[in-house]
């Protein structure tokens, strides 16, 4: 894989990949969003900490009885909270404390489409932690493939998805577990937590993968 198709590939996983909808030409649109407009979309940005480690995150959404639930998950972390918008937006209280907080503001086009206007985040005992500016994006969690029974890789090394395990040659001659999460999977591997993130480009899989000591994620195709 050229220099150039592998850089590409690393921006697109945090771009916004937008889904067209036809629309009758003067039928008027309701441009507010609604909880349950979220279920279709997933949101994904990457987490700098102190050390300069980046740690992606996603943000994703499910119907619970009446509620809409926001579950964040990281590599080897997971929230949920119930969804309440006020003017198109959300807080997300990661502790329900308030020392861990994001505030997220959408916006939704004429075609129905989701995008996020703003993201804000503070962690009061620790302000090193920040968003890395330009990583947050929201996709459609339709427009992402399953990982399953594909193969993916970086340089010469291979990661090989079956139905619900997963070999990496980064840990030869072992065997891991994983399951689908909306827009990506998390999984175990000799005792460690991975997680993968996932986004169509150019017809091939971009996926932005990391285990929880990892400083940095790192970028796959398939293969």
């Amino acid at each position: 894989m050229n220099t150039l198709k592998f850089k590409t590939g690393i921006l697109a996983l945090f771009l916004i990949i937008c889904t067209s909808c036809k629309k009758e030409k003067n039928e008027p649109q309701d441009t507010a969003v609604t909880a349950e407009d979220l279920v279709a979309y997933n949101i994904r940005w990457i987490i700098i900490n102190p050390d300069a480690k980046r740690d992606i995150r996603i943000l994703y959404f499910n119907r619970d009885g009446n509620a809409i639930k926001a579950t964040l998950d990281g590599v080897d972390s997971r929230r949920v909270q119930p969804v309440h918008l006020l003017e198109d937006g959300f807080t997300f209280d990661l502790n329900g404390d308030g020392a861990v907080v994001y505030t997220l503001k959408l916006a939704k086009n004429e075609k129905g489409e989701l995008s996020v206007a703003n993201i804000k985040f503070y962690n009061i005992n620790n302000p090193a932690y920040r968003i890395q500016e330009g990583s947050t994006a929201m996709l459609k969690t339709a427009s992402i493939p399953s990982v399953k029974n594909k193969t993916f890789k970086e340089g010469d090394v291979i990661l090989k998805f079956n139905v619900d395990t997963w070999l990496y040659g980064g840990v030869p001659n072992l065997t891991g577990t994983f399951y689908e999460i909306p827009g990506g999977w998390k999984g175990t591997l000799n005792g460690v937590d991975y997680m993968g993130l996932c986004v169509p480009v150019n017809g091939e899989i971009a996926m932005g993968f990391q285990n929880n000591t990892d400083k940095y994620y790192r970028s796959f195709f398939t293969y």
